[in-house]
This record gives C-alpha cells, sequence and structure tokens, in this order.
C-alpha cells in the first residue's frame, strides 16, 4: 500500500482497536484476538469501505488480513462491533508488530482514510511455546458483512429529526418504526448518567415523538439513544440556557 491520504473534510467517524488477550506471542505463534468498532457520529449517512492490515518488524505491511468490507452504509449515530481473532504465524519474523484498521476508501496504492486506529503486539526471539501455527496471518470472526442488513435498517428507526437543536428548554424528537416492537428511548448526560426515559416498551410500527425538556438540568451536551432489537441509534443534543 502507498500514501495514506486524509482528507480535511473527512466525515465525523471513529474506529477503535481494542485487544481482548494477549498480545505477547512465543515463537510458535498464536490467536490475537480483538474487537473492531465503528461508529458514525454525524447525522448523515456515510458509506464507507473498513479494512486491517498488519505493521511487520521489517516497516512492510501485511494485508489486508480483514477485508476490504466494501460500500458499508452507517447511517447517523450508529455504531457496530465486531470479535475477531488473527492467527499469528510461527514462521513470522520475532519482533513489534501493530494491527491497523481503516475506515475510508480503499485502494491498494493510495486509501483515502477517515478512522484509523491500531495496537501493538510481539512475537518473542525465543521462550517456550505451545502448538506451532502454521497458518499465516488468517483473521476470523464476526463478520460486518452479516450486519448488512441491520445496518440499511437504521436509517428507518432512527431519529428523523430533532427541533430545535440547540433548544432552550425543551425539544422534540421525531422517529419511526418499520414494525411492531420493544423500544426505549433514554437521554444521558456527558458522563453516560440516565437523565430521562421518554420511551420504554412495547409500540407499533408508524411515526412516534417525544419531548425532552431540559427545565431542571444544566446547560451542556446531552444523548438521547433510541434501542430497538439489535439496533441503536444516538442523537446529540444541545441544551443552552
Amino acid at each position: 500500500m502507498g500514501a495514506l491520504y486524509y482528507p480535511q473534510s473527512a466525515p465525523d467517524l471513529t474506529l477503535t482497536m481494542t485487544p481482548l488477550g494477549t498480545t505477547n506471542f512465543p515463537p510458535t505463534g498464536g490467536l490475537l484476538e480483538y474487537n473492531i468498532a465503528a461508529q458514525n457520529n454525524g447525522t448523515s449517512t456515510e458509506i464507507v469501505d473498513i479494512w486491517v492490515d498488519v505493521s511487520l518488524p521489517t516497516g512492510g505491511l501485511y494485508g489486508p488480513v480483514l477485508g476490504p468490507v466494501s460500500d458499508f452504509t452507517m447511517a447517523g449515530g450508529f455504531s457496530a462491533d465486531r470479535d475477531r481473532e488473527l492467527t499469528v504465524p510461527g514462521a513470522a519474523p520475532p519482533g513489534p508488530y501493530s494491527l491497523n484498521g481503516y475506515l475510508g476508501e480503499y485502494d491498494p496504492v493510495s486509501p483515502i482514510i477517515y478512522a484509523e486506529d491500531s495496537f501493538n503486539f510481539n512475537k518473542a526471539s525465543f521462550g517456550d511455546g505451545g502448538e506451532w501455527i502454521s497458518n499465516w496471518f488468517v483473521d476470523s470472526g464476526e463478520s460486518f458483512e452479516e450486519l448488512a442488513e441491520t445496518v440499511n435498517s437504521v436509517e428507518v428507526y432512527g431519529l428523523i429529526q430533532c427541533y430545535p437543536n440547540p433548544f432552550n428548554p425543551e425539544t422534540q424528537l421525531n422517529f419511526s418504526l418499520p414494525e411492531n416492537g420493544e423500544i426505549s428511548l433514554i437521554v444521558y448526560d456527558i458522563q453516560g448518567r440516565e437523565v430521562a426515559t421518554l420511551y420504554d416498551g412495547w409500540y407499533q410500527a408508524g411515526s412516534h415523538k417525544a419531548t425532552f425538556s431540559g427545565a431542571a438540568l444544566p446547560t451542556g451536551v446531552y444523548f438521547a439513544r433510541l434501542t430497538a432489537g439489535s439496533v441503536q441509534q444516538t442523537q446529540k443534543l444541545v441544551l443552552m440556557k
């Protein structure tokens, strides 16, 4: 892969790479378990590619080992995470590595990067080890492709409108449900504390609205989170007194 390009007006996206187990491997290799989480912090739907590669001790790159997952649709406020695992082969050279994740527009020569994250892992040159791992950086686990149907439904479930925003002291949140189901609509402050429950129970398909009052709350940023089954949508609210 050639030079990475970071556009100045990139979508407001976040990618988080988190190791779930050991990051130190014996000479025989092992299994690197990790979680990859993608978040659209904006209100507009974004269509991106997702991929993961490995930085080698020699300075080169190996991969992508995940993806590229092409044209992945992320509605405003949508988040998704997947648990994955990567074989670290015994034949790999010893030294420091990093596992790198990206959101953007994949190109093997000059990809465009909207968001990225990475973490380090290490392979020892000597010491006791277990079974020899022969598979060369094979990535497997929960796939983003499995989320495609759910992701595409988020726009239907999502908060369609929040007006006014910023607001004082009230704002109205509108959303629609494509089918009957159990939902919750809860408002949290910036520390993650629940400040209001607007919906919680079984509701029929169709359009719904809720009014959130900040009359008894201080000026600040709040988040309205709509949960419907496996679909979750978050809307940022700004109370200005």
